[in-house]
């Protein structure tokens, strides 16, 4: 009877034991993550902050109505009506302009043609120095230590 008492206290003792070294590995892991999540995370905020702000109220305008009685000069996008129920007001006049008229699609199709140019001016370049350089690291990788 006495054995038995001992060895089920000594197997609580290693399940005991085995917990609280798992439940410290998690803790580690944990921290280990929120390190990791902090880290990624503070490019990612400062990528929202500078870059899908700004996106999104110049998408918000472009949605807008034009109107110079106010201040900014254009119209709300949510409004709220009598009976208390939210109102979206979309406008997409401006993006049909930009197909009707020759000058928005000249200049589009003339900044697409610019950056077909530049990429393959600064592409051919470039590939010849990455490959200039991967060849003379090969071939001193090939002969052995410098002598």
């Amino acid at each position: 009877m006495n054995t038995s008492a001992f060895s089920w206290l000594g197997f609580w003792n290693l399940v005991f034991s085995a917990l609280v070294q798992r439940i410290g590995v998690l803790g580690r892991e944990l921290r280990q993550r929120r390190g990791r999540l902090i880290v990624a995370g503070l490019p990612l905020l400062w990528l929202g902050l500078f870059f899908l702000l700004p996106f999104l109220i110049v998408a918000k305008i472009s949605l807008t109505t034009i109107d110079p009685n106010v201040q900014p000069p254009y119209s709300s996008i949510v409004t709220l009506s009598q009976d208390w129920q939210l109102e979206l007001h979309f406008n997409l006049d401006n993006y049909r302009r930009l197909w009707q008229d020759g000058l928005y699609l000249g200049a589009y199709l003339n900044s697409l043609r610019t950056a077909a140019i530049s990429t393959l001016l600064w592409a051919s370049p470039a590939h010849a120095r990455a490959g200039a350089c991967r060849c003379s690291c090969w071939s001193s990788c090939r002969s052995g230590p410098a002598s």
